[in-house]
């Protein structure tokens, strides 16, 4: 049997990880800064690993992002979750948009720098301000990282593993995708040689004994 992998580059990439694999889990204090100006697009994400949000956010500034009521967030600016942070030492305040009611503030979580932890009880959205020690303001490019504590892990594609390789005969057309595809636990390396570098899926064929080819052609 040939096994092949067709890489198809996928839209959208979520791994799913345990909390525990961060380096400790965020908090909720009193206090905080919500004074500054907007910076960047409202976010989204349902992931629970943590993503990007809006690149070169300076001190002073805060990102806006949509949360549902019942869901568990956090925000970091801890190097162990891939935050980007030049600065020595700063803090978060997470607060209302409508109101600009203060909800979290966190400070000193990893070392000098913060992480909120929170449980949402509002659908809407909302602001976390970026600030150093006594809502001092810099002109560093900040990134900070957040995700959905509490929101359910994407299911992977049926055929992301080698071991559940799709079938295909010759001459078949399959529409396939990668969406949520993994990097993890698929023997890939020992099966086909190689390391891949974005995650993918997999397909067989039955060899005849004659040259094939397979094509992506008509992929978006």
């Amino acid at each position: 049997m040939l096994c092949f992998k067709i890489l198809l580059f996928a839209v959208v990439f979520f791994t799913w990880t345990s909390m525990d694999m961060y380096a400790q889990p965020g908090q909720c204090l009193a206090g905080g800064c919500n004074t500054g100006t907007t910076y960047g697009a409202i976010q989204t994400t349902t992931a629970n690993s943590f993503v990007n949000s809006v690149g070169v956010t300076f001190g002073g500034e805060y990102n806006s992002y949509n949360v549902n009521a019942g869901q568990q967030y956090e925000w970091s600016l801890c190097t162990a979750d891939g935050a980007t942070n030049p600065s020595a030492d700063m803090t978060l305040t997470l607060t209302n948009n409508a109101t600009n009611a203060i909800l979290c503030f966190s400070d000193n979580v990893c070392g000098t720098q913060p992480k909120i932890l929170w449980n949402s009880t509002i659908t809407g959205v909302v602001r976390v301000y970026l600030h150093t020690p006594g809502c001092g303001t810099n002109s560093a490019s900040h990134t900070v990282r957040w995700r959905c504590v509490s929101c359910a892990a994407p299911v992977a594609p049926s055929n992301d593993l080698i071991c559940n390789a799709t079938p295909i005969a010759c001459g078949q057309t399959l529409a396939g995708t990668t969406v949520n595809a993994t990097l993890s636990d698929t023997g890939e390396g020992l099966a086909c040689g190689g390391t891949p570098t974005q995650p993918g899926v997999w397909y067989s064929v039955t060899g005849n004994g004659q040259i094939m080819t397979a094509s992506l052609c008509g992929t978006v």
